[in-house]
């Protein structure tokens, strides 16, 4: 069973926002560390992730 682009898309959006949130409140508590950088790199890993979904998507609706 595949995984349509729109909930993947939505996945990792939710996901990357999450991760900006642990970010923020790892920075105000502990200061910028190892971990607040990781934090932001995973976030836009998740939104690349979400621009290609979104992309893909439609293409799929602009070639039918």
């Amino acid at each position: 069973m595949r995984v349509s682009p729109a909930i993947l898309s939505f996945l990792y959006f939710f996901a990357a926002n999450l991760f900006v949130l642990f970010a923020i409140l790892h920075v105000q508590v502990e200061g910028w560390d190892f971990i607040a950088f990781m934090f932001i790199a995973i976030a836009a890993v998740d939104y690349m992730l979400t621009w290609h979904h979104v992309k893909r998507m439609r293409s799929k609706t602009s070639s039918h």
